[in-house]
């Protein structure tokens, strides 16, 4: 806030304050010297043909101060005010917006901006195609009890009505073309924070994934000037002002793992969701879900082992180059127990990930539920058939209608990324080969010039041609495609999106058309602790037994993923073996409780005999110490 109060030009806070920029604002306007009266000073008087826009809905501003925009005369073609209005003629600038979605903070609307950073910014992300329904503010149709209009055909509306994955309302030939950005504010330490997001279809603008709670009007079908007012005050300056200065649901959380040490990110994201409910602000059902899921694992108790030491916390977190996933690296070795809790840890920020990637995808789609709607309910729901059906967000998206079949997608994706490997690096051997023959128009299944399927490759080599025949290499095809195959596989294992962490290897004889899969398992102590039952709508626990036959499933559906991208990837593959191993973890610690639990009966029942004064047992300096027992027995 220091910083905003210096833009502002007004005297720099002290040190001493928590919130002093704030808590001057909450002053009344009649003592003198106050930052209201520093605002105000600079005033100007409006003509009526000066265009202006006041906000009064907007929350948590002083009373008898409204925040709005006006169109100086000054600021014409270059951009235009945004400020207070002490009365209906007298406008204060505190920025200035220019044409670009760019905001700096200042009170002189003649301010050179080229030299200055934006302190706030509309972010252009991608173009996409839309339904001209609800999310442009234009549906009026009545929604269910769960969240969802009768029409919509997402992943949420399949979880209801146990249809598949279906398309969108109006996708295609319905939709509308859009653009869609980010909303982004520079914070007290000059990076700039992702705060919400909007979307523009035909010169009008939705605002969505606000903490702010706003009516429709002031979300909906809005121009250029209201949208920037709107989103500056209610995303940025009146939340600065507070000290909630707090993105929307998973940009947040992201923030925070991106820059901070893993369990202190985790908690403090936790932390932000309960501050923005407690003062009045929305929050995200997909916040909800992961806070779940850092409880269920544990990463919200205090954990030995785990904890931070000297501001320093053994944990470090990554994000795959490949898959995208996260994946944790420990400074010195961890006890099995703290071991397995990290796993635990780092496979639910994974699946809270996957979520959030499935409603990202069905918001740039159009499809229902995005992240401004989802419920924590439905998130869970969407976690859930995520692990029971790991193939659907494994590498592209599936979206066909029967869910089943995502698995056999990867045949096509494995085909499709064999092909690009063959025509990128080239057997050269076959080059040589099309060199010394260049009139017989040969193209071999692993020549250069082929941009056809592998399947078309392969039919194309078999044509029986008699200068074919002769320009053919003696070596063989699937020897010549070892290479090819080995690099595709490894690269396709290793772009896996799983939530869970896993080793792998395998062994490729495409003459003999075989090949064998090693791969380790997620035991059962990775496997949700609970779910959401739609019957009864709430949560209810996973008993030992569940948990089990939902990990070997799991473990059956990976196997089954890796051995469609192996048959995908060369048709000359026959056979795959898989062998699935353990991790360890678990049994080593099953093994350390029973010897545990072995050493604390012998040492309790040595107490029992201490306490009942059973001396007799005890052994003398007499006794026999060969092991036998002389004399009588009885």
């Amino acid at each position: 806030m220091n910083a905003l109060a210096a833009d502002l030009g007004l005297s720099k806070p002290k040190k001493h304050d928590t919130n002093p920029f704030g808590d001057a604002l909450q002053e009344t306007s009649e003592r003198k010297g106050g930052i209201i009266d520093e605002l105000t000073r600079h005033a100007v008087a409006l003509s009526p043909v000066i265009k202006r826009r006041t906000f009064p809905e907007l929350e948590n501003v002083p009373e008898g101060l409204v925040l709005g925009w006006a169109q100086l005369p000054s600021t014409r073609g270059r951009g235009f005010s945004l400020g207070i209005f002490p009365d209906r003629d007298h406008f204060a600038q505190v920025a200035f917006a220019d044409t670009h979605g760019r905001v700096f903070v200042g009170t002189d609307p003649d301010m050179d901006v080229q030299d200055m950073q934006a302190r706030f910014m509309f972010g252009k992300e991608k173009e996409v195609t839309l339904p001209d329904g609800e999310r442009l503010g234009e549906s009026d149709e009545p929604r269910s009890r769960s969240g969802f209009s009768r029409t919509d055909r997402g992943l949420g509306s399949a979880l209801h009505h146990g249809r598949g994955l279906g398309r969108g309302l109006g996708h295609g030939a319905d939709g509308v073309k859009a653009i869609t950005g980010g909303v982004v504010g520079r914070d007290d330490t000059g990076r700039m924070t992702w705060l919400a997001s909007w979307l523009k279809a035909g010169n009008r603008y939705t605002l969505e994934q606000m903490r702010a709670n706003l009516p429709p009007a002031m979300r909906h079908d809005l121009e250029y000037r209201d949208a920037i007012t709107i989103a500056f005050f209610a995303t940025y300056m009146l939340p600065q002002i507070n000290g909630l200065l707090i993105g929307f649901g998973s940009g947040n959380i992201f923030r925070r793992l991106n820059r901070e040490a893993p369990i202190g990110a985790i908690r403090r994201s936790v932390r932000d969701t309960l501050a923005a409910r407690a003062h009045g602000m929305r929050a995200s059902g997909l916040e909800d879900h992961f806070a779940d899921l850092m409880r269920e694992a544990g990463a919200l108790d205090t954990t030995p082992g785990l904890e931070a030491v000297h501001g320093a916390e053994p944990l470090h977190l990554y994000t795959s180059t490949y898959s995208s996933g996260y994946f944790f690296t420990w400074d010195k070795s961890l006890a099995f127990g703290q071991a397995l809790k990290s796993l635990k840890i780092e496979g639910n920020l994974n699946r809270f990930a996957a979520v959030s990637a499935w409603l990202e995808r069905n918001a740039s789609l159009g499809r229902n539920p995005t992240e401004d709607t989802v419920t924590r309910a439905e998130a869970a729901q969407i976690d859930m058939k995520l692990i029971e059906n790991p193939a659907i967000m494994a590498l592209d998206p599936y979206d066909g209608e029967q869910e089943r079949r995502a698995v056999l997608s990867l045949v096509d994706i494995a085909a499709r990324t064999a092909g690009q490997i063959r025509s990128e690096f080239p057997d050269p051997r076959d080059v040589l080969t099309q060199q010394n023959v260049p009139d017989s128009g040969v193209t071999n299944a692993a020549g250069a010039e082929s941009t056809e399927s592998v399947e078309g490759a392969v039919e194309r080599t078999n044509k029986s041609d008699t200068n074919t025949q002769a320009a053919r290499p003696s070596y063989s095809p699937a020897r010549s495609d070892e290479w090819v195959y080995r690099q595709t596989l490894s690269s396709l294992l290793r772009r896996l999106r799983l939530p869970y962490r896993f080793d792998v290897e395998f062994r490729s004889r495409l003459d003999s058309g075989e090949v064998a899969i090693g791969f380790t398992t997620a035991g059962t102590s990775m496997m949700p602790d609970s779910r959401y039952d739609t019957t009864r709508r709430t949560w209810r626990a996973l008993s030992s037994a569940e948990r089990a036959s939902m990990s070997a499933a799991y473990n059956l559906r990976v196997g089954l993923m890796m051995a469609a991208l192996s048959f995908g990837t060369s048709e000359s593959v026959r056979q795959v073996s898989l062998h699935i191993d353990s991790i360890g973890l678990e049994e080593a610690i099953a093994e350390q409780d029973s010897a545990i639990e072995a050493m604390m009966s012998e040492a309790l029942s040595a107490f029992e005999h201490l306490r009942s004064g059973d001396l007799g047992r005890v052994g003398s300096k007499a006794d026999p110490k060969d092991g036998d027992f002389h004399g009588d027995p009885t």
